[in-house]
């Protein structure tokens, strides 16, 4: 039997995983980890995160270990916690090379204004051949080269976009930035 937290009723759900994560029974992990699935629902992620590191706790190598790590740095991530998301989106990104969650990783040094380590960061995801994936990274290293008062550097990498990924939503954002950066038409 599968435990499912219901999105009209997280309180309810929270309520039903509690009694059986407080019994022995086949239910009791999936029960233990519901409950901090049921409080993200309610958007109490600090207790979403109390939650799932007490599932990891009792569980250590648990059938959610891994989605237990991406979540916990997916709840600092979503409260701006920067400091405490990183080193968890970096293990989960580490560990199952999802784009996304480097994306996130490396969105954390851009919102904290620390450039050359989001330039470095979104290396990355330069690598991967997804026109979305790739021009993002380049489109936020270009950002972040701005910041950091080389606009030599920006262009090159907004140029890199142009040929690339011509007509992409990221080749969009370039042309504006242009635009903003340099007066370009």
């Amino acid at each position: 039997r599968v435990l499912m937290t219901n999105s009209e009723e997280p309180e309810l759900s929270e309520t039903i995983y509690r009694k059986w994560a407080n019994k022995q029974s086949p239910q009791r992990e999936e029960a233990v980890f519901g409950i901090s699935r049921a409080l993200s629902r309610q958007l109490k992620y600090r207790e979403a995160i109390q939650a799932l590191q007490n599932y990891d706790k009792q569980y250590p190598k648990g059938k959610h270990a891994l989605r237990s790590l991406y979540l916990r740095g997916w709840y600092w991530f979503d409260l701006r916690e920067n400091e405490k998301a990183r080193p968890l989106l970096l293990e989960y990104a580490k560990k199952t090379d999802d784009t996304s969650v480097w994306g996130f990783y490396a969105q954390t040094f851009i919102r904290d204004g620390q450039w050359q380590n989001a330039i470095d960061a979104y290396e990355n995801l330069k690598r991967n051949q997804n026109p979305i994936v790739r021009g993002k990274a380049l489109y936020w290293q270009a950002y972040a080269e701005y910041q950091l008062n080389h606009p030599d550097n920006a262009q090159k990498r907004l140029n890199e976009i142009h040929q690339e990924f011509p007509r992409t939503w990221y080749d969009s954002l370039a042309y504006h930035r242009e635009e903003d950066w340099f007066g370009k038409d």
